[in-house]
């Protein structure tokens, strides 16, 4: 979940071909008020009611055991199979790919509610009038790429693509075109046509001289057309046809085309990727090409930079089944190494594509067809493991200084999991596979993740970390280790159950507040629902904190006594608190630290007597294991 979650109410996060539309939220509630979510979602999906819920097979994964719960009372939905969850515009959104604003409109015309007129502030009417001029620019050279590339002019271009094995239906599917190679083509067509030479160099088109005149930016390269969603042209790619560097130039990041948000062909493969429950990642745009060419059509590419955390949730949102297939030398699989962090770190997991014969994904299904390739991606190995298989195969695991040097690759990669079910089953796996005790991995991982607690001295914020622990240039150093993935689960639980209870009875928030802030939560997204809970009784608007608020109300189920749940996980939260205090006190004793010894113990006898008040029973004073005063 990100940190830094905006609560916004009708407002897009993107730039559209239309301007933003605001809609009040007394609108918004209303219309909320009006709709049924049992109503809405029993058009997609049969529904069969069980207690006060109401179950179905989801309609975001394929499954034969129904997992799909709807909560009438709560207007919420969420799956256990596959973790989608949400209110009923999360729902329209994710089921039939709506931005927010179209979600409340169509939502609107099905509950017969009038459309107000949709608020429009100048400064959107600005950007909205730029996005428009760019894209006109934009499409214009499009269609100038692409009469040049059946030209003769672009003949070399042609027989090129023909060359990889491209079809003319493939390349008329991806717009490809050739740029020439004079200095002004594009620039000077446009201006003939009457395109302001502003939107040229906005679009990254034109690009202006020292001396105040404009040239081309791509000069002799085969064209790739870059769309986002909803299929709309914000840039290009050009592939240099001679010596020219870079051999990829893509367009400068504009007011439409952020490199950082955008994936190459999602809005041609999303049909697929949604059919078939998985998406597949790769490095180039000739390869996305090649394997639509080869019948494989649920694959897509970043923009040339390295993969983003939103990119990561763009597809994650999809599908929860993501195969990385980069290229296989050792540029590629450091770029795989990154994108299992980006995905974990964005709440998912990944698979990874490992080949001979070929150098990347174009090459082999050249060589060995689409259908071998399907395999590979069915085979696709789950991330750890192909962490510990990278890490086997630089050394020798048959000898102690072997298996000493995978175990110090693994270990922060496994501490760093949320999971104790999946550390588990990896340490059982490691310590088959190294021939080593699984008590002693598992050993191994705790004392990492105590020695990453007492380093942080407290939880920060672990935006941008990596989440797997994992760093080609440090692998046991613990710096870059997440603190979000060390989380124990009873803190977890107990955050979580903070604000189960408050969310079924929000005026407990003053009875929370006299015991808790925002800096006792170590969880992100608890940590920011609770701040605004503190500050409103109303939860934000926003489709991913109802996503995570769905999930832990199906997992909690019904509270009948909320005023009770709320202690419970205070104290419990407390008491977690205090183990980890105990725990760094003992490392801080070794170090001699004589003054962060007596903060710590402050901070312990602090904890320990609002613990004792959320409780009405004798409460130990201090634990056996605990290496201090007496209470008092």
């Amino acid at each position: 979940m990100s940190p830094n979650i905006k609560a916004l109410v009708g407002r897009e996060l993107t730039d559209g071909k239309v301007s933003r539309r605001y809609y009040s939220e007394d609108f918004i509630a209303e219309l909320k008020s009006r709709a049924d979510i049992v109503s809405l979602i029993s058009e997609y999906v049969r529904l069969r009611r069980t207690g006060k819920n109401y179950v179905g097979l989801c309609p975001f994964h394929q499954e034969k055991t129904p997992s799909f719960s709807v909560d009438p009372d709560k207007q919420l939905f969420y799956c256990f199979g596959c973790g989608q969850g949400g209110n009923i515009f999360t729902f329209l959104m994710k089921i039939e790919n709506l931005t927010f604003q179209d979600a409340v409109e169509e939502l609107a015309r099905r509950t017969g509610l009038p459309l107000p007129k949709a608020a429009l502030d100048p400064e959107a009417a600005r950007r909205s009038a730029r996005a428009a001029g760019i894209r006109k620019a934009l499409e214009f050279a499009r269609d100038r790429y692409r009469e040049m590339l059946y030209s003769a002019h672009g003949a070399k271009a042609l027989k090129y693509l023909q060359g990889r094995g491209l079809s003319r239906e493939i390349i008329d599917l991806f717009q490809l075109g050739y740029a020439p190679a004079g200095w002004d083509f594009v620039t000077q067509g446009a201006l003939k046509a009457g395109i302001d030479i502003r939107y040229l160099e906005l679009s990254g088109l034109s690009v202006r001289s020292r001396r105040g005149t404009y040239y081309d930016r791509f000069r002799n390269r085969i064209m790739f057309p870059i769309w986002d969603t909803r299929g709309e042209l914000i840039g290009f790619a050009g592939r240099a046809l001679g010596d020219e560097t870079p051999k990829y130039l893509n367009s400068p990041d504009t007011p439409v085309f952020h490199k950082s948000r955008e994936l190459y062909a999602l809005h041609l493969a999303k049909p697929s990727i949604r059919s078939k429950g998985r998406v597949c990642v790769m490095e180039g745009y000739m390869d996305v090409i090649s394997m639509f060419q080869n019948g494989i059509d649920y694959v897509v590419a970043g923009m040339g930079t390295a993969f983003s955390v939103e990119q990561a949730r763009a597809l994650l949102l999809l599908s929860d089944d993501v195969v990385l297939a980069y290229d296989q030398d050792e540029a590629g699989k450091k770029a795989v190494r990154r994108c299992i962090d980006v995905f974990r770190e964005a709440g998912g997991r990944s698979r990874v594509v490992t080949f001979e014969g070929a150098k990347d994904p174009d090459e082999f299904v050249q060589r060995y067809g689409g259908d071998k390739f399907e395999e590979l991606i069915e085979n696709a190995s789950p991330d750890i493991r192909f962490i510990f298989e990278e890490a086997a195969r630089s050394t020798d695991i048959s000898t102690v200084e072997g298996k000493l040097q995978v175990k110090d690759i693994m270990i922060p990669v496994l501490a760093a999991l949320d999971s104790e079910f999946e550390i588990s089953v990896y340490t059982t796996e490691l310590s088959r596979k190294l021939d080593v005790r699984k008590e002693s991995l598992e050993r191994d991982v705790e004392l990492y993740r105590r020695r990453a607690r007492a380093g942080t001295r407290g939880y920060k914020n672990p935006k941008n970390s990596n989440t797997t622990g994992y760093d080609n240039r440090s692998r046991s150093s613990g710096k870059n280790h997440s603190v979000q993935g060390s989380i124990a689960l009873g803190r977890q639980r107990a955050e979580e159950g903070i604000i189960r209870a408050l969310v079924e009875k929000p005026e407990l928030i003053r009875m929370a507040s006299a015991y808790l802030d925002e800096s006792d939560f170590a969880g992100n997204m608890c940590r920011f629902v609770y701040t605004n809970l503190a500050s409103s009784p109303k939860l934000p608007e926003d489709h991913e904190v109802s996503s995570w608020i769905a999930e832990i109300c199906a997992k909690f189920g019904p509270v009948d006594r909320p005023e009770r749940v709320l202690m419970d996980c205070i104290r419990r939260l407390k008491e977690v608190r205090l183990r980890e205090l105990r725990e760094e006190m003992k490392l801080v004793q070794e170090a001699q630290d004589e003054q962060r010894l007596m903060a710590i113990l402050n901070e312990y006898q602090e904890l320990l007597r609002q613990a004792k008040s959320t409780r009405g029973d004798d409460y130990d004073s201090f634990p056996d294991d605990f290496p201090g005063r007496e209470e008092g």
